[in-house]
């Protein structure tokens, strides 16, 4: 498929924002923009790359650097006091005015949108259906609209280059020794986050990005419990059955011994 439109010349608009919280916390870790524009160059002949954002925190302020390696369309679309697709909005404004612009020369091909939000899948019907554009899209696996995709010519699912497996049942290591074998500890998602990574001495934003794997995917819940002296926190209580059902962890694994979870110790 990259050779049929190789030829055309083609215009990016790249929602950078919802490509990097995507890959961030479902898988930590970020988007490798250079590798991206040397698929986008094998797919169509680039004439004019846009990175939309909201860089105002710092995960995301980081990301400029690297973004201005590759081009100085950087659109920072702060949203203080703003609804929160308010990158959308301006992302569509721009992807509506290079339509108009293009109007009377017709010079471009091809669009390719970085997103898997629904919200565009007008302006890629009307660019497929009306004026007879060919429209990529590519979107984080997983968070990949599906009516986006019927409307484009192709797509693209970004795959994360790491697996969380081995991350989660670190994770639930953590949890299964703080919840059968230290009395009144409730686990909680920043303590078992750092335990865990203080443990195995392994990358906190993995094990952030597994734990929250595991409760996006059902496998752990998490609830407001309140605490004997009063206060309430919200507790993580995982789904066991479940996740030894589906494999996810074997309780046959070595629990963690006491004395390494003394982050955990600190909730009460």
């Amino acid at each position: 498929m990259k050779d049929n439109y190789a030829s055309l010349t083609t215009i990016v608009f790249v929602d950078y924002e919802s490509w990097f919280w995507a890959l961030y916390n479902q898988y930590g870790e970020t988007p490798d923009v250079r590798e991206f524009i040397q698929d986008i160059k094998q797919r169509g002949k680039l004439k004019q790359i846009y990175f939309f954002g909201d860089f105002t925190k710092e995960e995301m302020a980081r990301e400029k650097n690297k973004l201005r390696t590759v081009t100085n369309q950087i659109i920072d679309c702060a949203t203080e006091g703003t609804p929160k697709n308010y990158t959308d909005f301006i992302m569509l404004d721009y992807i509506y005015r290079s339509i108009l612009q293009d109007q009377d020369a017709n010079e471009i091909e091809q669009y390719i949108l970085v997103t898997g939000d629904g919200h565009f899948h007008s302006v890629v019907a009307y660019l497929t259906t009306f004026k007879d554009k060919i429209v990529g899209i590519y979107g984080v696996e997983g968070s990949l609209s599906g009516q986006l995709k019927n409307c484009a010519t192709w797509s693209v699912e970004i795959k994360p280059k790491g697996d969380l497996t081995n991350y989660q049942v670190c994770v639930l290591n953590n949890i299964h020794f703080v919840t059968t074998q230290l009395q009144g500890i409730l686990p909680t998602f920043s303590k078992t986050v750092e335990a865990t990574a203080k443990h195995y001495k392994i990358d906190k934003i993995k094990c952030a990005a597994a734990l929250s794997r595991l409760i996006s995917d059902g496998y752990i819940d998490q609830k407001i419990t309140n605490l004997p002296d009063g206060r309430g926190i919200q507790a993580l209580f995982p789904k066991w059955d479940l996740i030894i059902e589906d494999g996810i962890w074997d309780p046959n694994n070595p629990l963690m011994t006491e004395s390494d979870n003394v982050e955990q110790l600190q909730e009460i």
